[in-house]
């Protein structure tokens, strides 16, 4: 830590030196080369203060954007931790307005069952990728963490209905009696957007 404060220290130092000399100069490309300069000291200074690019932000303006892109998907990836390694599917699913549930269903003999009855950890990704080049500047990707159970009780019809107003499709396997509804737990949000804008949203 004490590293960090003096490289900090120096980055300042120096900033103050180029503001300075930019200050007196008349020369345009000298000038240029300066705010050059100090714009990536800038950014230097920043990403020791906090630690890297990730920043927090609950503002409802992030929450909304969230909203807007599981609205636009009727898929998710659903990672769940296997004996071996993570395991990945596509599953339909809904969740609640104020991003705090995500819900899908899921056969009790499949895999991502036995899987959620053994670690209740999962995570979930769902993006808005097109699979064109413009994707590198334009596209957005949520990861989603928490921990996965079944419904059931009380809450059951509750959630059937919500996961059944989005997917009306589906609703002969989610009335299986072979069919479990999942519910998840959201920890946290990490959405990136324009490739490297990250921002965590933590569900406390």
């Amino acid at each position: 830590m004490k590293g960090s404060r003096t490289q900090v220290s120096h980055y300042r130092d120096n900033l103050n030196f180029l503001l300075l000399q930019s200050k007196e100069t008349t020369d345009i490309l000298q000038l240029t080369n300066y705010i050059y300069y100090v714009a990536i000291g800038c950014f230097i200074v920043l990403y020791q203060v906090k630690g890297g690019i990730q920043l927090t932000d609950e503002s409802s303006e992030i929450r909304e954007y969230i909203r807007k892109l599981l609205r636009s998907q009727k898929l998710m990836v659903l990672a769940s931790e296997g004996p071996e390694y993570p395991y990945c599917n596509l599953v339909g699913f809904t969740f609640t307005e104020d991003l705090r549930n995500f819900v899908f269903i899921t056969g009790r003999d499949s895999r991502k069952y036995r899987n959620i009855k053994a670690n209740s950890r999962v995570s979930l990704l769902l993006d808005n990728r097109k699979n064109s080049v413009e994707d590198f500047r334009k596209a957005a990707a949520v990861s989603v963490f928490g921990e996965a159970e079944e419904v059931d009780g009380s809450d059951l019809e509750k959630f059937k209905d919500l996961y059944l107003k989005r997917n009306p499709h589906l609703r002969e396997f989610v009335n299986s009696p072979y069919t479990s509804l999942i519910r998840v737990n959201v920890r946290k949000y990490i959405l990136v957007r324009r490739f490297q804008e990250v921002v965590e949203l933590t569900m406390e």
